[in-house]
């Protein structure tokens, strides 16, 4: 969850500086203007591999410190384990999984954010714009690993805040 709030504010102002300095219109009309989006989206990416391999690198060293590289063979499927899994899989094939979904979703809201910028009028909009959505994502995150109900339930026509026990 901190990689995504990381990446969204750190990737979220890279167009919507252009629109607050009107500077939209002058370089969609030269022929390096409209290169300059493409350009900007790769470097987006770039930042977001950047900042969520560091900040996997820090989470990972302290992780280090946990020693449990004597279960990295281990299988996570057990019979005291609540729900079995279709794979066999060891527990460093879940940790690998794990990345490239860190990785994979990072990207994603790379490009949401970056498209969120690209229409959004000025910062309160843009803000306005990525927090119900972090917030839903965040609450399905919740709700898929936990088990749970999410920050915000849907019940009787209104969304509800959940407790955790």
């Amino acid at each position: 969850m901190l990689v995504i709030i990381s990446v969204l504010f750190i990737v979220s102002p890279t167009f919507l500086k252009d629109r607050l300095q009107h500077l939209r219109d002058l370089q969609y009309t030269a022929k390096t203007g409209r290169s300059l989006f493409k350009k900007k989206a790769a470097a987006g990416l770039i930042s977001t591999l950047i900042i969520v391999t560091a900040e996997l690198m820090f989470y990972f060293y302290l992780y280090s410190f946990n020693e449990t590289q004597m279960f990295f063979q281990s299988h996570i499927n057990s019979i005291f384990n609540g729900n079995f899994l279709w794979f066999n899989l060891t527990f460093i094939q879940y940790i690998v999984i794990s990345i490239i979904a860190v990785y994979i979703l990072a990207i994603a809201f790379s490009l949401l954010a970056m498209s969120v910028s690209s229409i959004a009028a000025n910062y309160i909009v843009l803000i306005g714009i990525q927090l119900p959505i972090a917030i839903f994502a965040f609450s399905f995150g919740f709700d898929y690993q936990y088990g749970r109900s999410g920050v915000f339930i849907w019940q009787n026509g209104w969304y509800q805040s959940a407790t955790f026990p």
